[in-house]
């Protein structure tokens, strides 16, 4: 059994892998995905879509 403090533990890997491993692709495609529908590179309307980008990421995988 889990006790509290290994599930704060595990919680707070799986964050920093998540940020690590997944936010730089995430980020990759929000870039890719401004490039194209704008033309140009765009930090703010990327920085407003990352939470989306995000989402669609977790749903295929």
């Amino acid at each position: 059994m889990f006790t509290d403090g290994d599930r704060e533990i595990i919680r707070k890997q799986v964050e920093r892998l998540a940020l690590e491993r997944i936010y730089p692709i995430i980020c990759d495609q929000a870039r890719a995905w401004c490039l194209e529908e704008f033309g140009e590179f765009n930090p703010i309307v990327i920085r407003e879509n990352i939470p989306a980008f995000w989402h669609n990421y977790v749903l295929r995988n």
